[in-house]
């Protein structure tokens, strides 16, 4: 029974998510009414709001699955080597233009910066101790570096997905290398 249960919740996120997309691809998010939401999604309202506070949380429930799996794949990869997460970063964030382009159209720019500092933090928490070998870096030192390279990181990701994404993963992998100072 339960699994039943968590695969109708899994299902009614997949198509709240979907459905807000979409609606986004044809009017402005502020004109998104929650009751037109659940019409083109097709499930209840209560169904809704067991699932989401809001449309800004589907949105940001979607980001964290985005920074999850990528820090996922990050720490899967076995390098951990900031020239190689730069690498993979960019392949991976275009698998969602749809999503960042949605975002950025409609000028909710601020839900990546705030996913952006969150998991930059994890992220640099989480190499640390592989790269470094410390049980965590000292963020009395380095939080200002992270803080810096997080939102520089997230501007570039929206600017690219203002752009179209037209320039190619390399391009943006050599831009962010001359950026941060990493020389091969």
């Amino acid at each position: 029974m339960e699994d039943r249960q968590l695969d109708y919740s899994t299902k009614a996120r997949d198509t709240i998510y979907t459905a807000l997309l979409q609606l986004m691809q044809k009017k402005p998010y502020e004109k998104i009414t929650i009751k037109e939401l659940t019409e083109r999604a097709g499930v209840s309202r209560m169904a809704f709001y067991r699932n989401y506070l809001s449309k800004d949380h589907v949105l940001t429930a979607h980001l964290d699955h985005i920074f999850a799996d990528y820090l996922k794949e990050v720490m899967a990869s076995g390098d951990h080597q900031i020239s190689a997460i730069q690498e993979r970063f960019f392949p991976y964030f275009r698998q969602h233009s749809e999503f960042l382009q949605a975002l950025v159209k409609a000028d909710l720019d601020h839900l990546i910066y705030d996913k952006f500092a969150e998991y930059s933090k994890v992220l640099a928490k989480a190499v640390s101790s592989k790269v470094l070998k410390v049980a965590a870096i000292d963020y009395d030192i380095s939080k200002y570096e992270v803080a810096f390279a997080s939102a520089g990181l997230a501007s570039m990701l929206i600017e690219w997905a203002r752009g179209g994404m037209k320039e190619s993963d390399e391009d943006m992998a050599a831009i962010l290398y001359r950026l941060s100072g990493i020389h091969e």
